[in-house]
C-alpha cells in the first residue's frame, strides 16, 4: 500500500502533462486500495478503480482488463513500485509514442541510490532476455553513452511503458495464456517489431523503480513453461538482437565484451 500511495501522490503532484486518468489495478487481499482510490476520487484525483481480487496473479490479463475499460489513444502501464521525480516525463514519452512508425516507449528507470535499473531491454543475454546497464550509476560515461541517447531497442520494460491502442489491439494485447507473470511486456514489444513499429527507449522520462517489491516472490520468478514458451517463439531474436553488437557479452548487463572461449 505504501508503494501505490507514493506512485499515485508522485503521479499527481508532479507530472506536468495534464491529460491523463490513473487505472488502478488491484489484486491485493484487503480493502484497503479500494478506500484510498475512492478517497482519492473524492479530492477530484483522475483515478479509477479495477477489481481484481480473490484471481490468480496475471500481469498480462489484469492489464489487458484495464485496456478493455476505458478508449484513450495511448496506453501507459505502470507498476505500483515507481515513483515519478521530474514532471516533463510523460511528454517526453507522449512525444515519441504519437509519431505513426513508433509502436512503444520504454522510459529510463533508476534505483534510488542513481543506478540503471532499465536503459532498454536486450534479447538473449542470460539466453533469454536481460536490462541493459542494469546495475550501473546513471552519471557514468557507459558505452557510447547508449543510457542518453533516445534509441531504438527491441523491447522495454512494462514497468513504465507507453503503446498506443491502436498498436496495442492490432498485436493482440499481452499474451495471457503464455505469459502471465514473466516475458509478457518483452513479447508484446517484439510484436509490435514484428508488426512494423519501433520501439523506443528515452532517458528524457527518468523515474524511480523499486523493482518488484510488493510481489510476492512466486509472481517475480519465471515460471519455467514461460522461459520455454518464451525460446521456442523468438529465437531468432535471441540469437541475434539487431540492437546490440554480437562481439559484446551474453553473460553481464554491462555491454562489456564477449570472452572468447578456449577449446
Amino acid at each position: 500500500m505504501e508503494m501505490l500511495t507514493r506512485c499515485i501522490e508522485t503521479l499527481t503532484a508532479t507530472t506536468r502533462y495534464p491529460h491523463f486518468n490513473c487505472w488502478v489495478v488491484d489484486n491485493s487481499r484487503a480493502g484497503h486500495v479500494e478506500g484510498y482510490v475512492r478517497a482519492m476520487r473524492q479530492k477530484g484525483r483522475p483515478v479509477h478503480y479495477v477489481d481484481w481480487r480473490n484471481r490468480r496473479f496475471n500481469f498480462s490479463a489484469m492489464n489487458n482488463d484495464a485496456v478493455a475499460r476505458g478508449n484513450a489513444p495511448l496506453l501507459l502501464f505502470m507498476n505500483d513500485d515507481i515513483s515519478i521525480v521530474e514532471p516533463e516525463w510523460l511528454a517526453a514519452m507522449v512525444e515519441l509514442g504519437v509519431q505513426p512508425d513508433v509502436g512503444a516507449v520504454g522510459a529510463r528507470l533508476l534505483f534510488p541510490d542513481g543506478r540503471i535499473q532499465h536503459a532498454g531491454l536486450v534479447i538473449g543475454l542470460f539466453g533469454v532476455a536481460g536490462h541493459a546497464f542494469k546495475g550501473c550509476f546513471g552519471d557514468e560515461r557507459l558505452y557510447f553513452d547508449f543510457p542518453d541517447i533516445i534509441r531504438d531497442v527491441s523491447a522495454v520494460t512494462g514497468a513504465c511503458m507507453l503503446v498506443r491502442r491502436e498498436v496495442f489491439q492490432q498485436v493482440g494485447g499481452f499474451d495471457e495464456q503464455h505469459f502471465p507473470v514473466a516475458f509478457n511486456d518483452v513479447d508484446l514489444c517484439l510484436k509490435i517489431r514484428r508488426a512494423g513499429y519501433r520501439v523506443v527507449y528515452t532517458p528524457h522520462a527518468t523515474l524511480h523503480h523499486y523493482e518488484a517489491v510488493s510481489k510476492a516472490p512466486e509472481d517475480i520468478d519465471p515460471r519455467p513453461e514461460e522461459t520455454a514458451a518464451f525460446r521456442a517463439k523468438w529465437q531468432d531474436v535471441i540469437e541475434h538482437d539487431p540492437f546490440y553488437n554480437p562481439n559484446l557479452t551474453r553473460d553481464a548487463e554491462d555491454y562489456s565484451l564477449r570472452r572468447k572461449h578456449k577449446d
